[in-house]
């Protein structure tokens, strides 16, 4: 179960990953996130709703994605949990999305917006609300902080 005890569907995709070509694009990595948030007064953090569920498959990958059960023949239509380029997938996403915007950090579905004064976290923070609006994703109030002194990201506290 996750944090939330909800359970997180899984498919067994071993035998499809096994023929993927793998998809090069480079995750960031995470001490160099954790380091561009530096000590900010101000820190909101923000995570994507299902993250990978906001990403539609193709018709071409929805056929690579069926999976069997005893009620039949099932595919996904958008992007499962377990694929072997859907790390590298959803960061292209989130860094077309929102890689060029001021003080803004993304790592998958971890977005972290820093400030050192209140009037330039609340335009930041309107800029990306704007941006993730235009690319149709949401986010998950329940998980958000908003102008913190710190936040823990990415397993450490940031900010002041």
């Amino acid at each position: 179960p996750k944090p939330d005890k909800t359970f997180r569907f899984c498919t067994d995709f071993r035998k499809l990953n096994a023929v993927t070509k793998p998809d090069s694009f480079p995750l960031p990595r995470m001490e160099d996130c954790v380091d561009q948030v530096g000590h900010a007064a101000f820190v909101s953090k923000f995570d994507l709703l299902k993250g990978y569920w906001q990403v539609p498959l193709s018709e071409r990958a929805r056929d690579l994605s069926a999976f069997i059960t005893p009620n039949g023949l099932f595919s996904y239509n958008v992007m499962p949990f377990g694929l072997r380029n859907a790390p590298a997938t959803f960061q292209r996403l989130m860094t077309r999305v929102l890689g060029d915007l001021e003080e803004c950090t993304v790592y998958l579905d971890d977005v972290v917006v820093v400030s050192d004064s209140w009037p330039s976290h609340v335009e930041r923070v309107r800029a990306l609300f704007l941006r993730l609006a235009e690319a149709r994703l949401t986010i998950n109030l329940a998980k958000c902080e908003f102008a913190r002194a710190t936040v823990t990201y990415l397993g450490r506290v940031v900010g002041q």
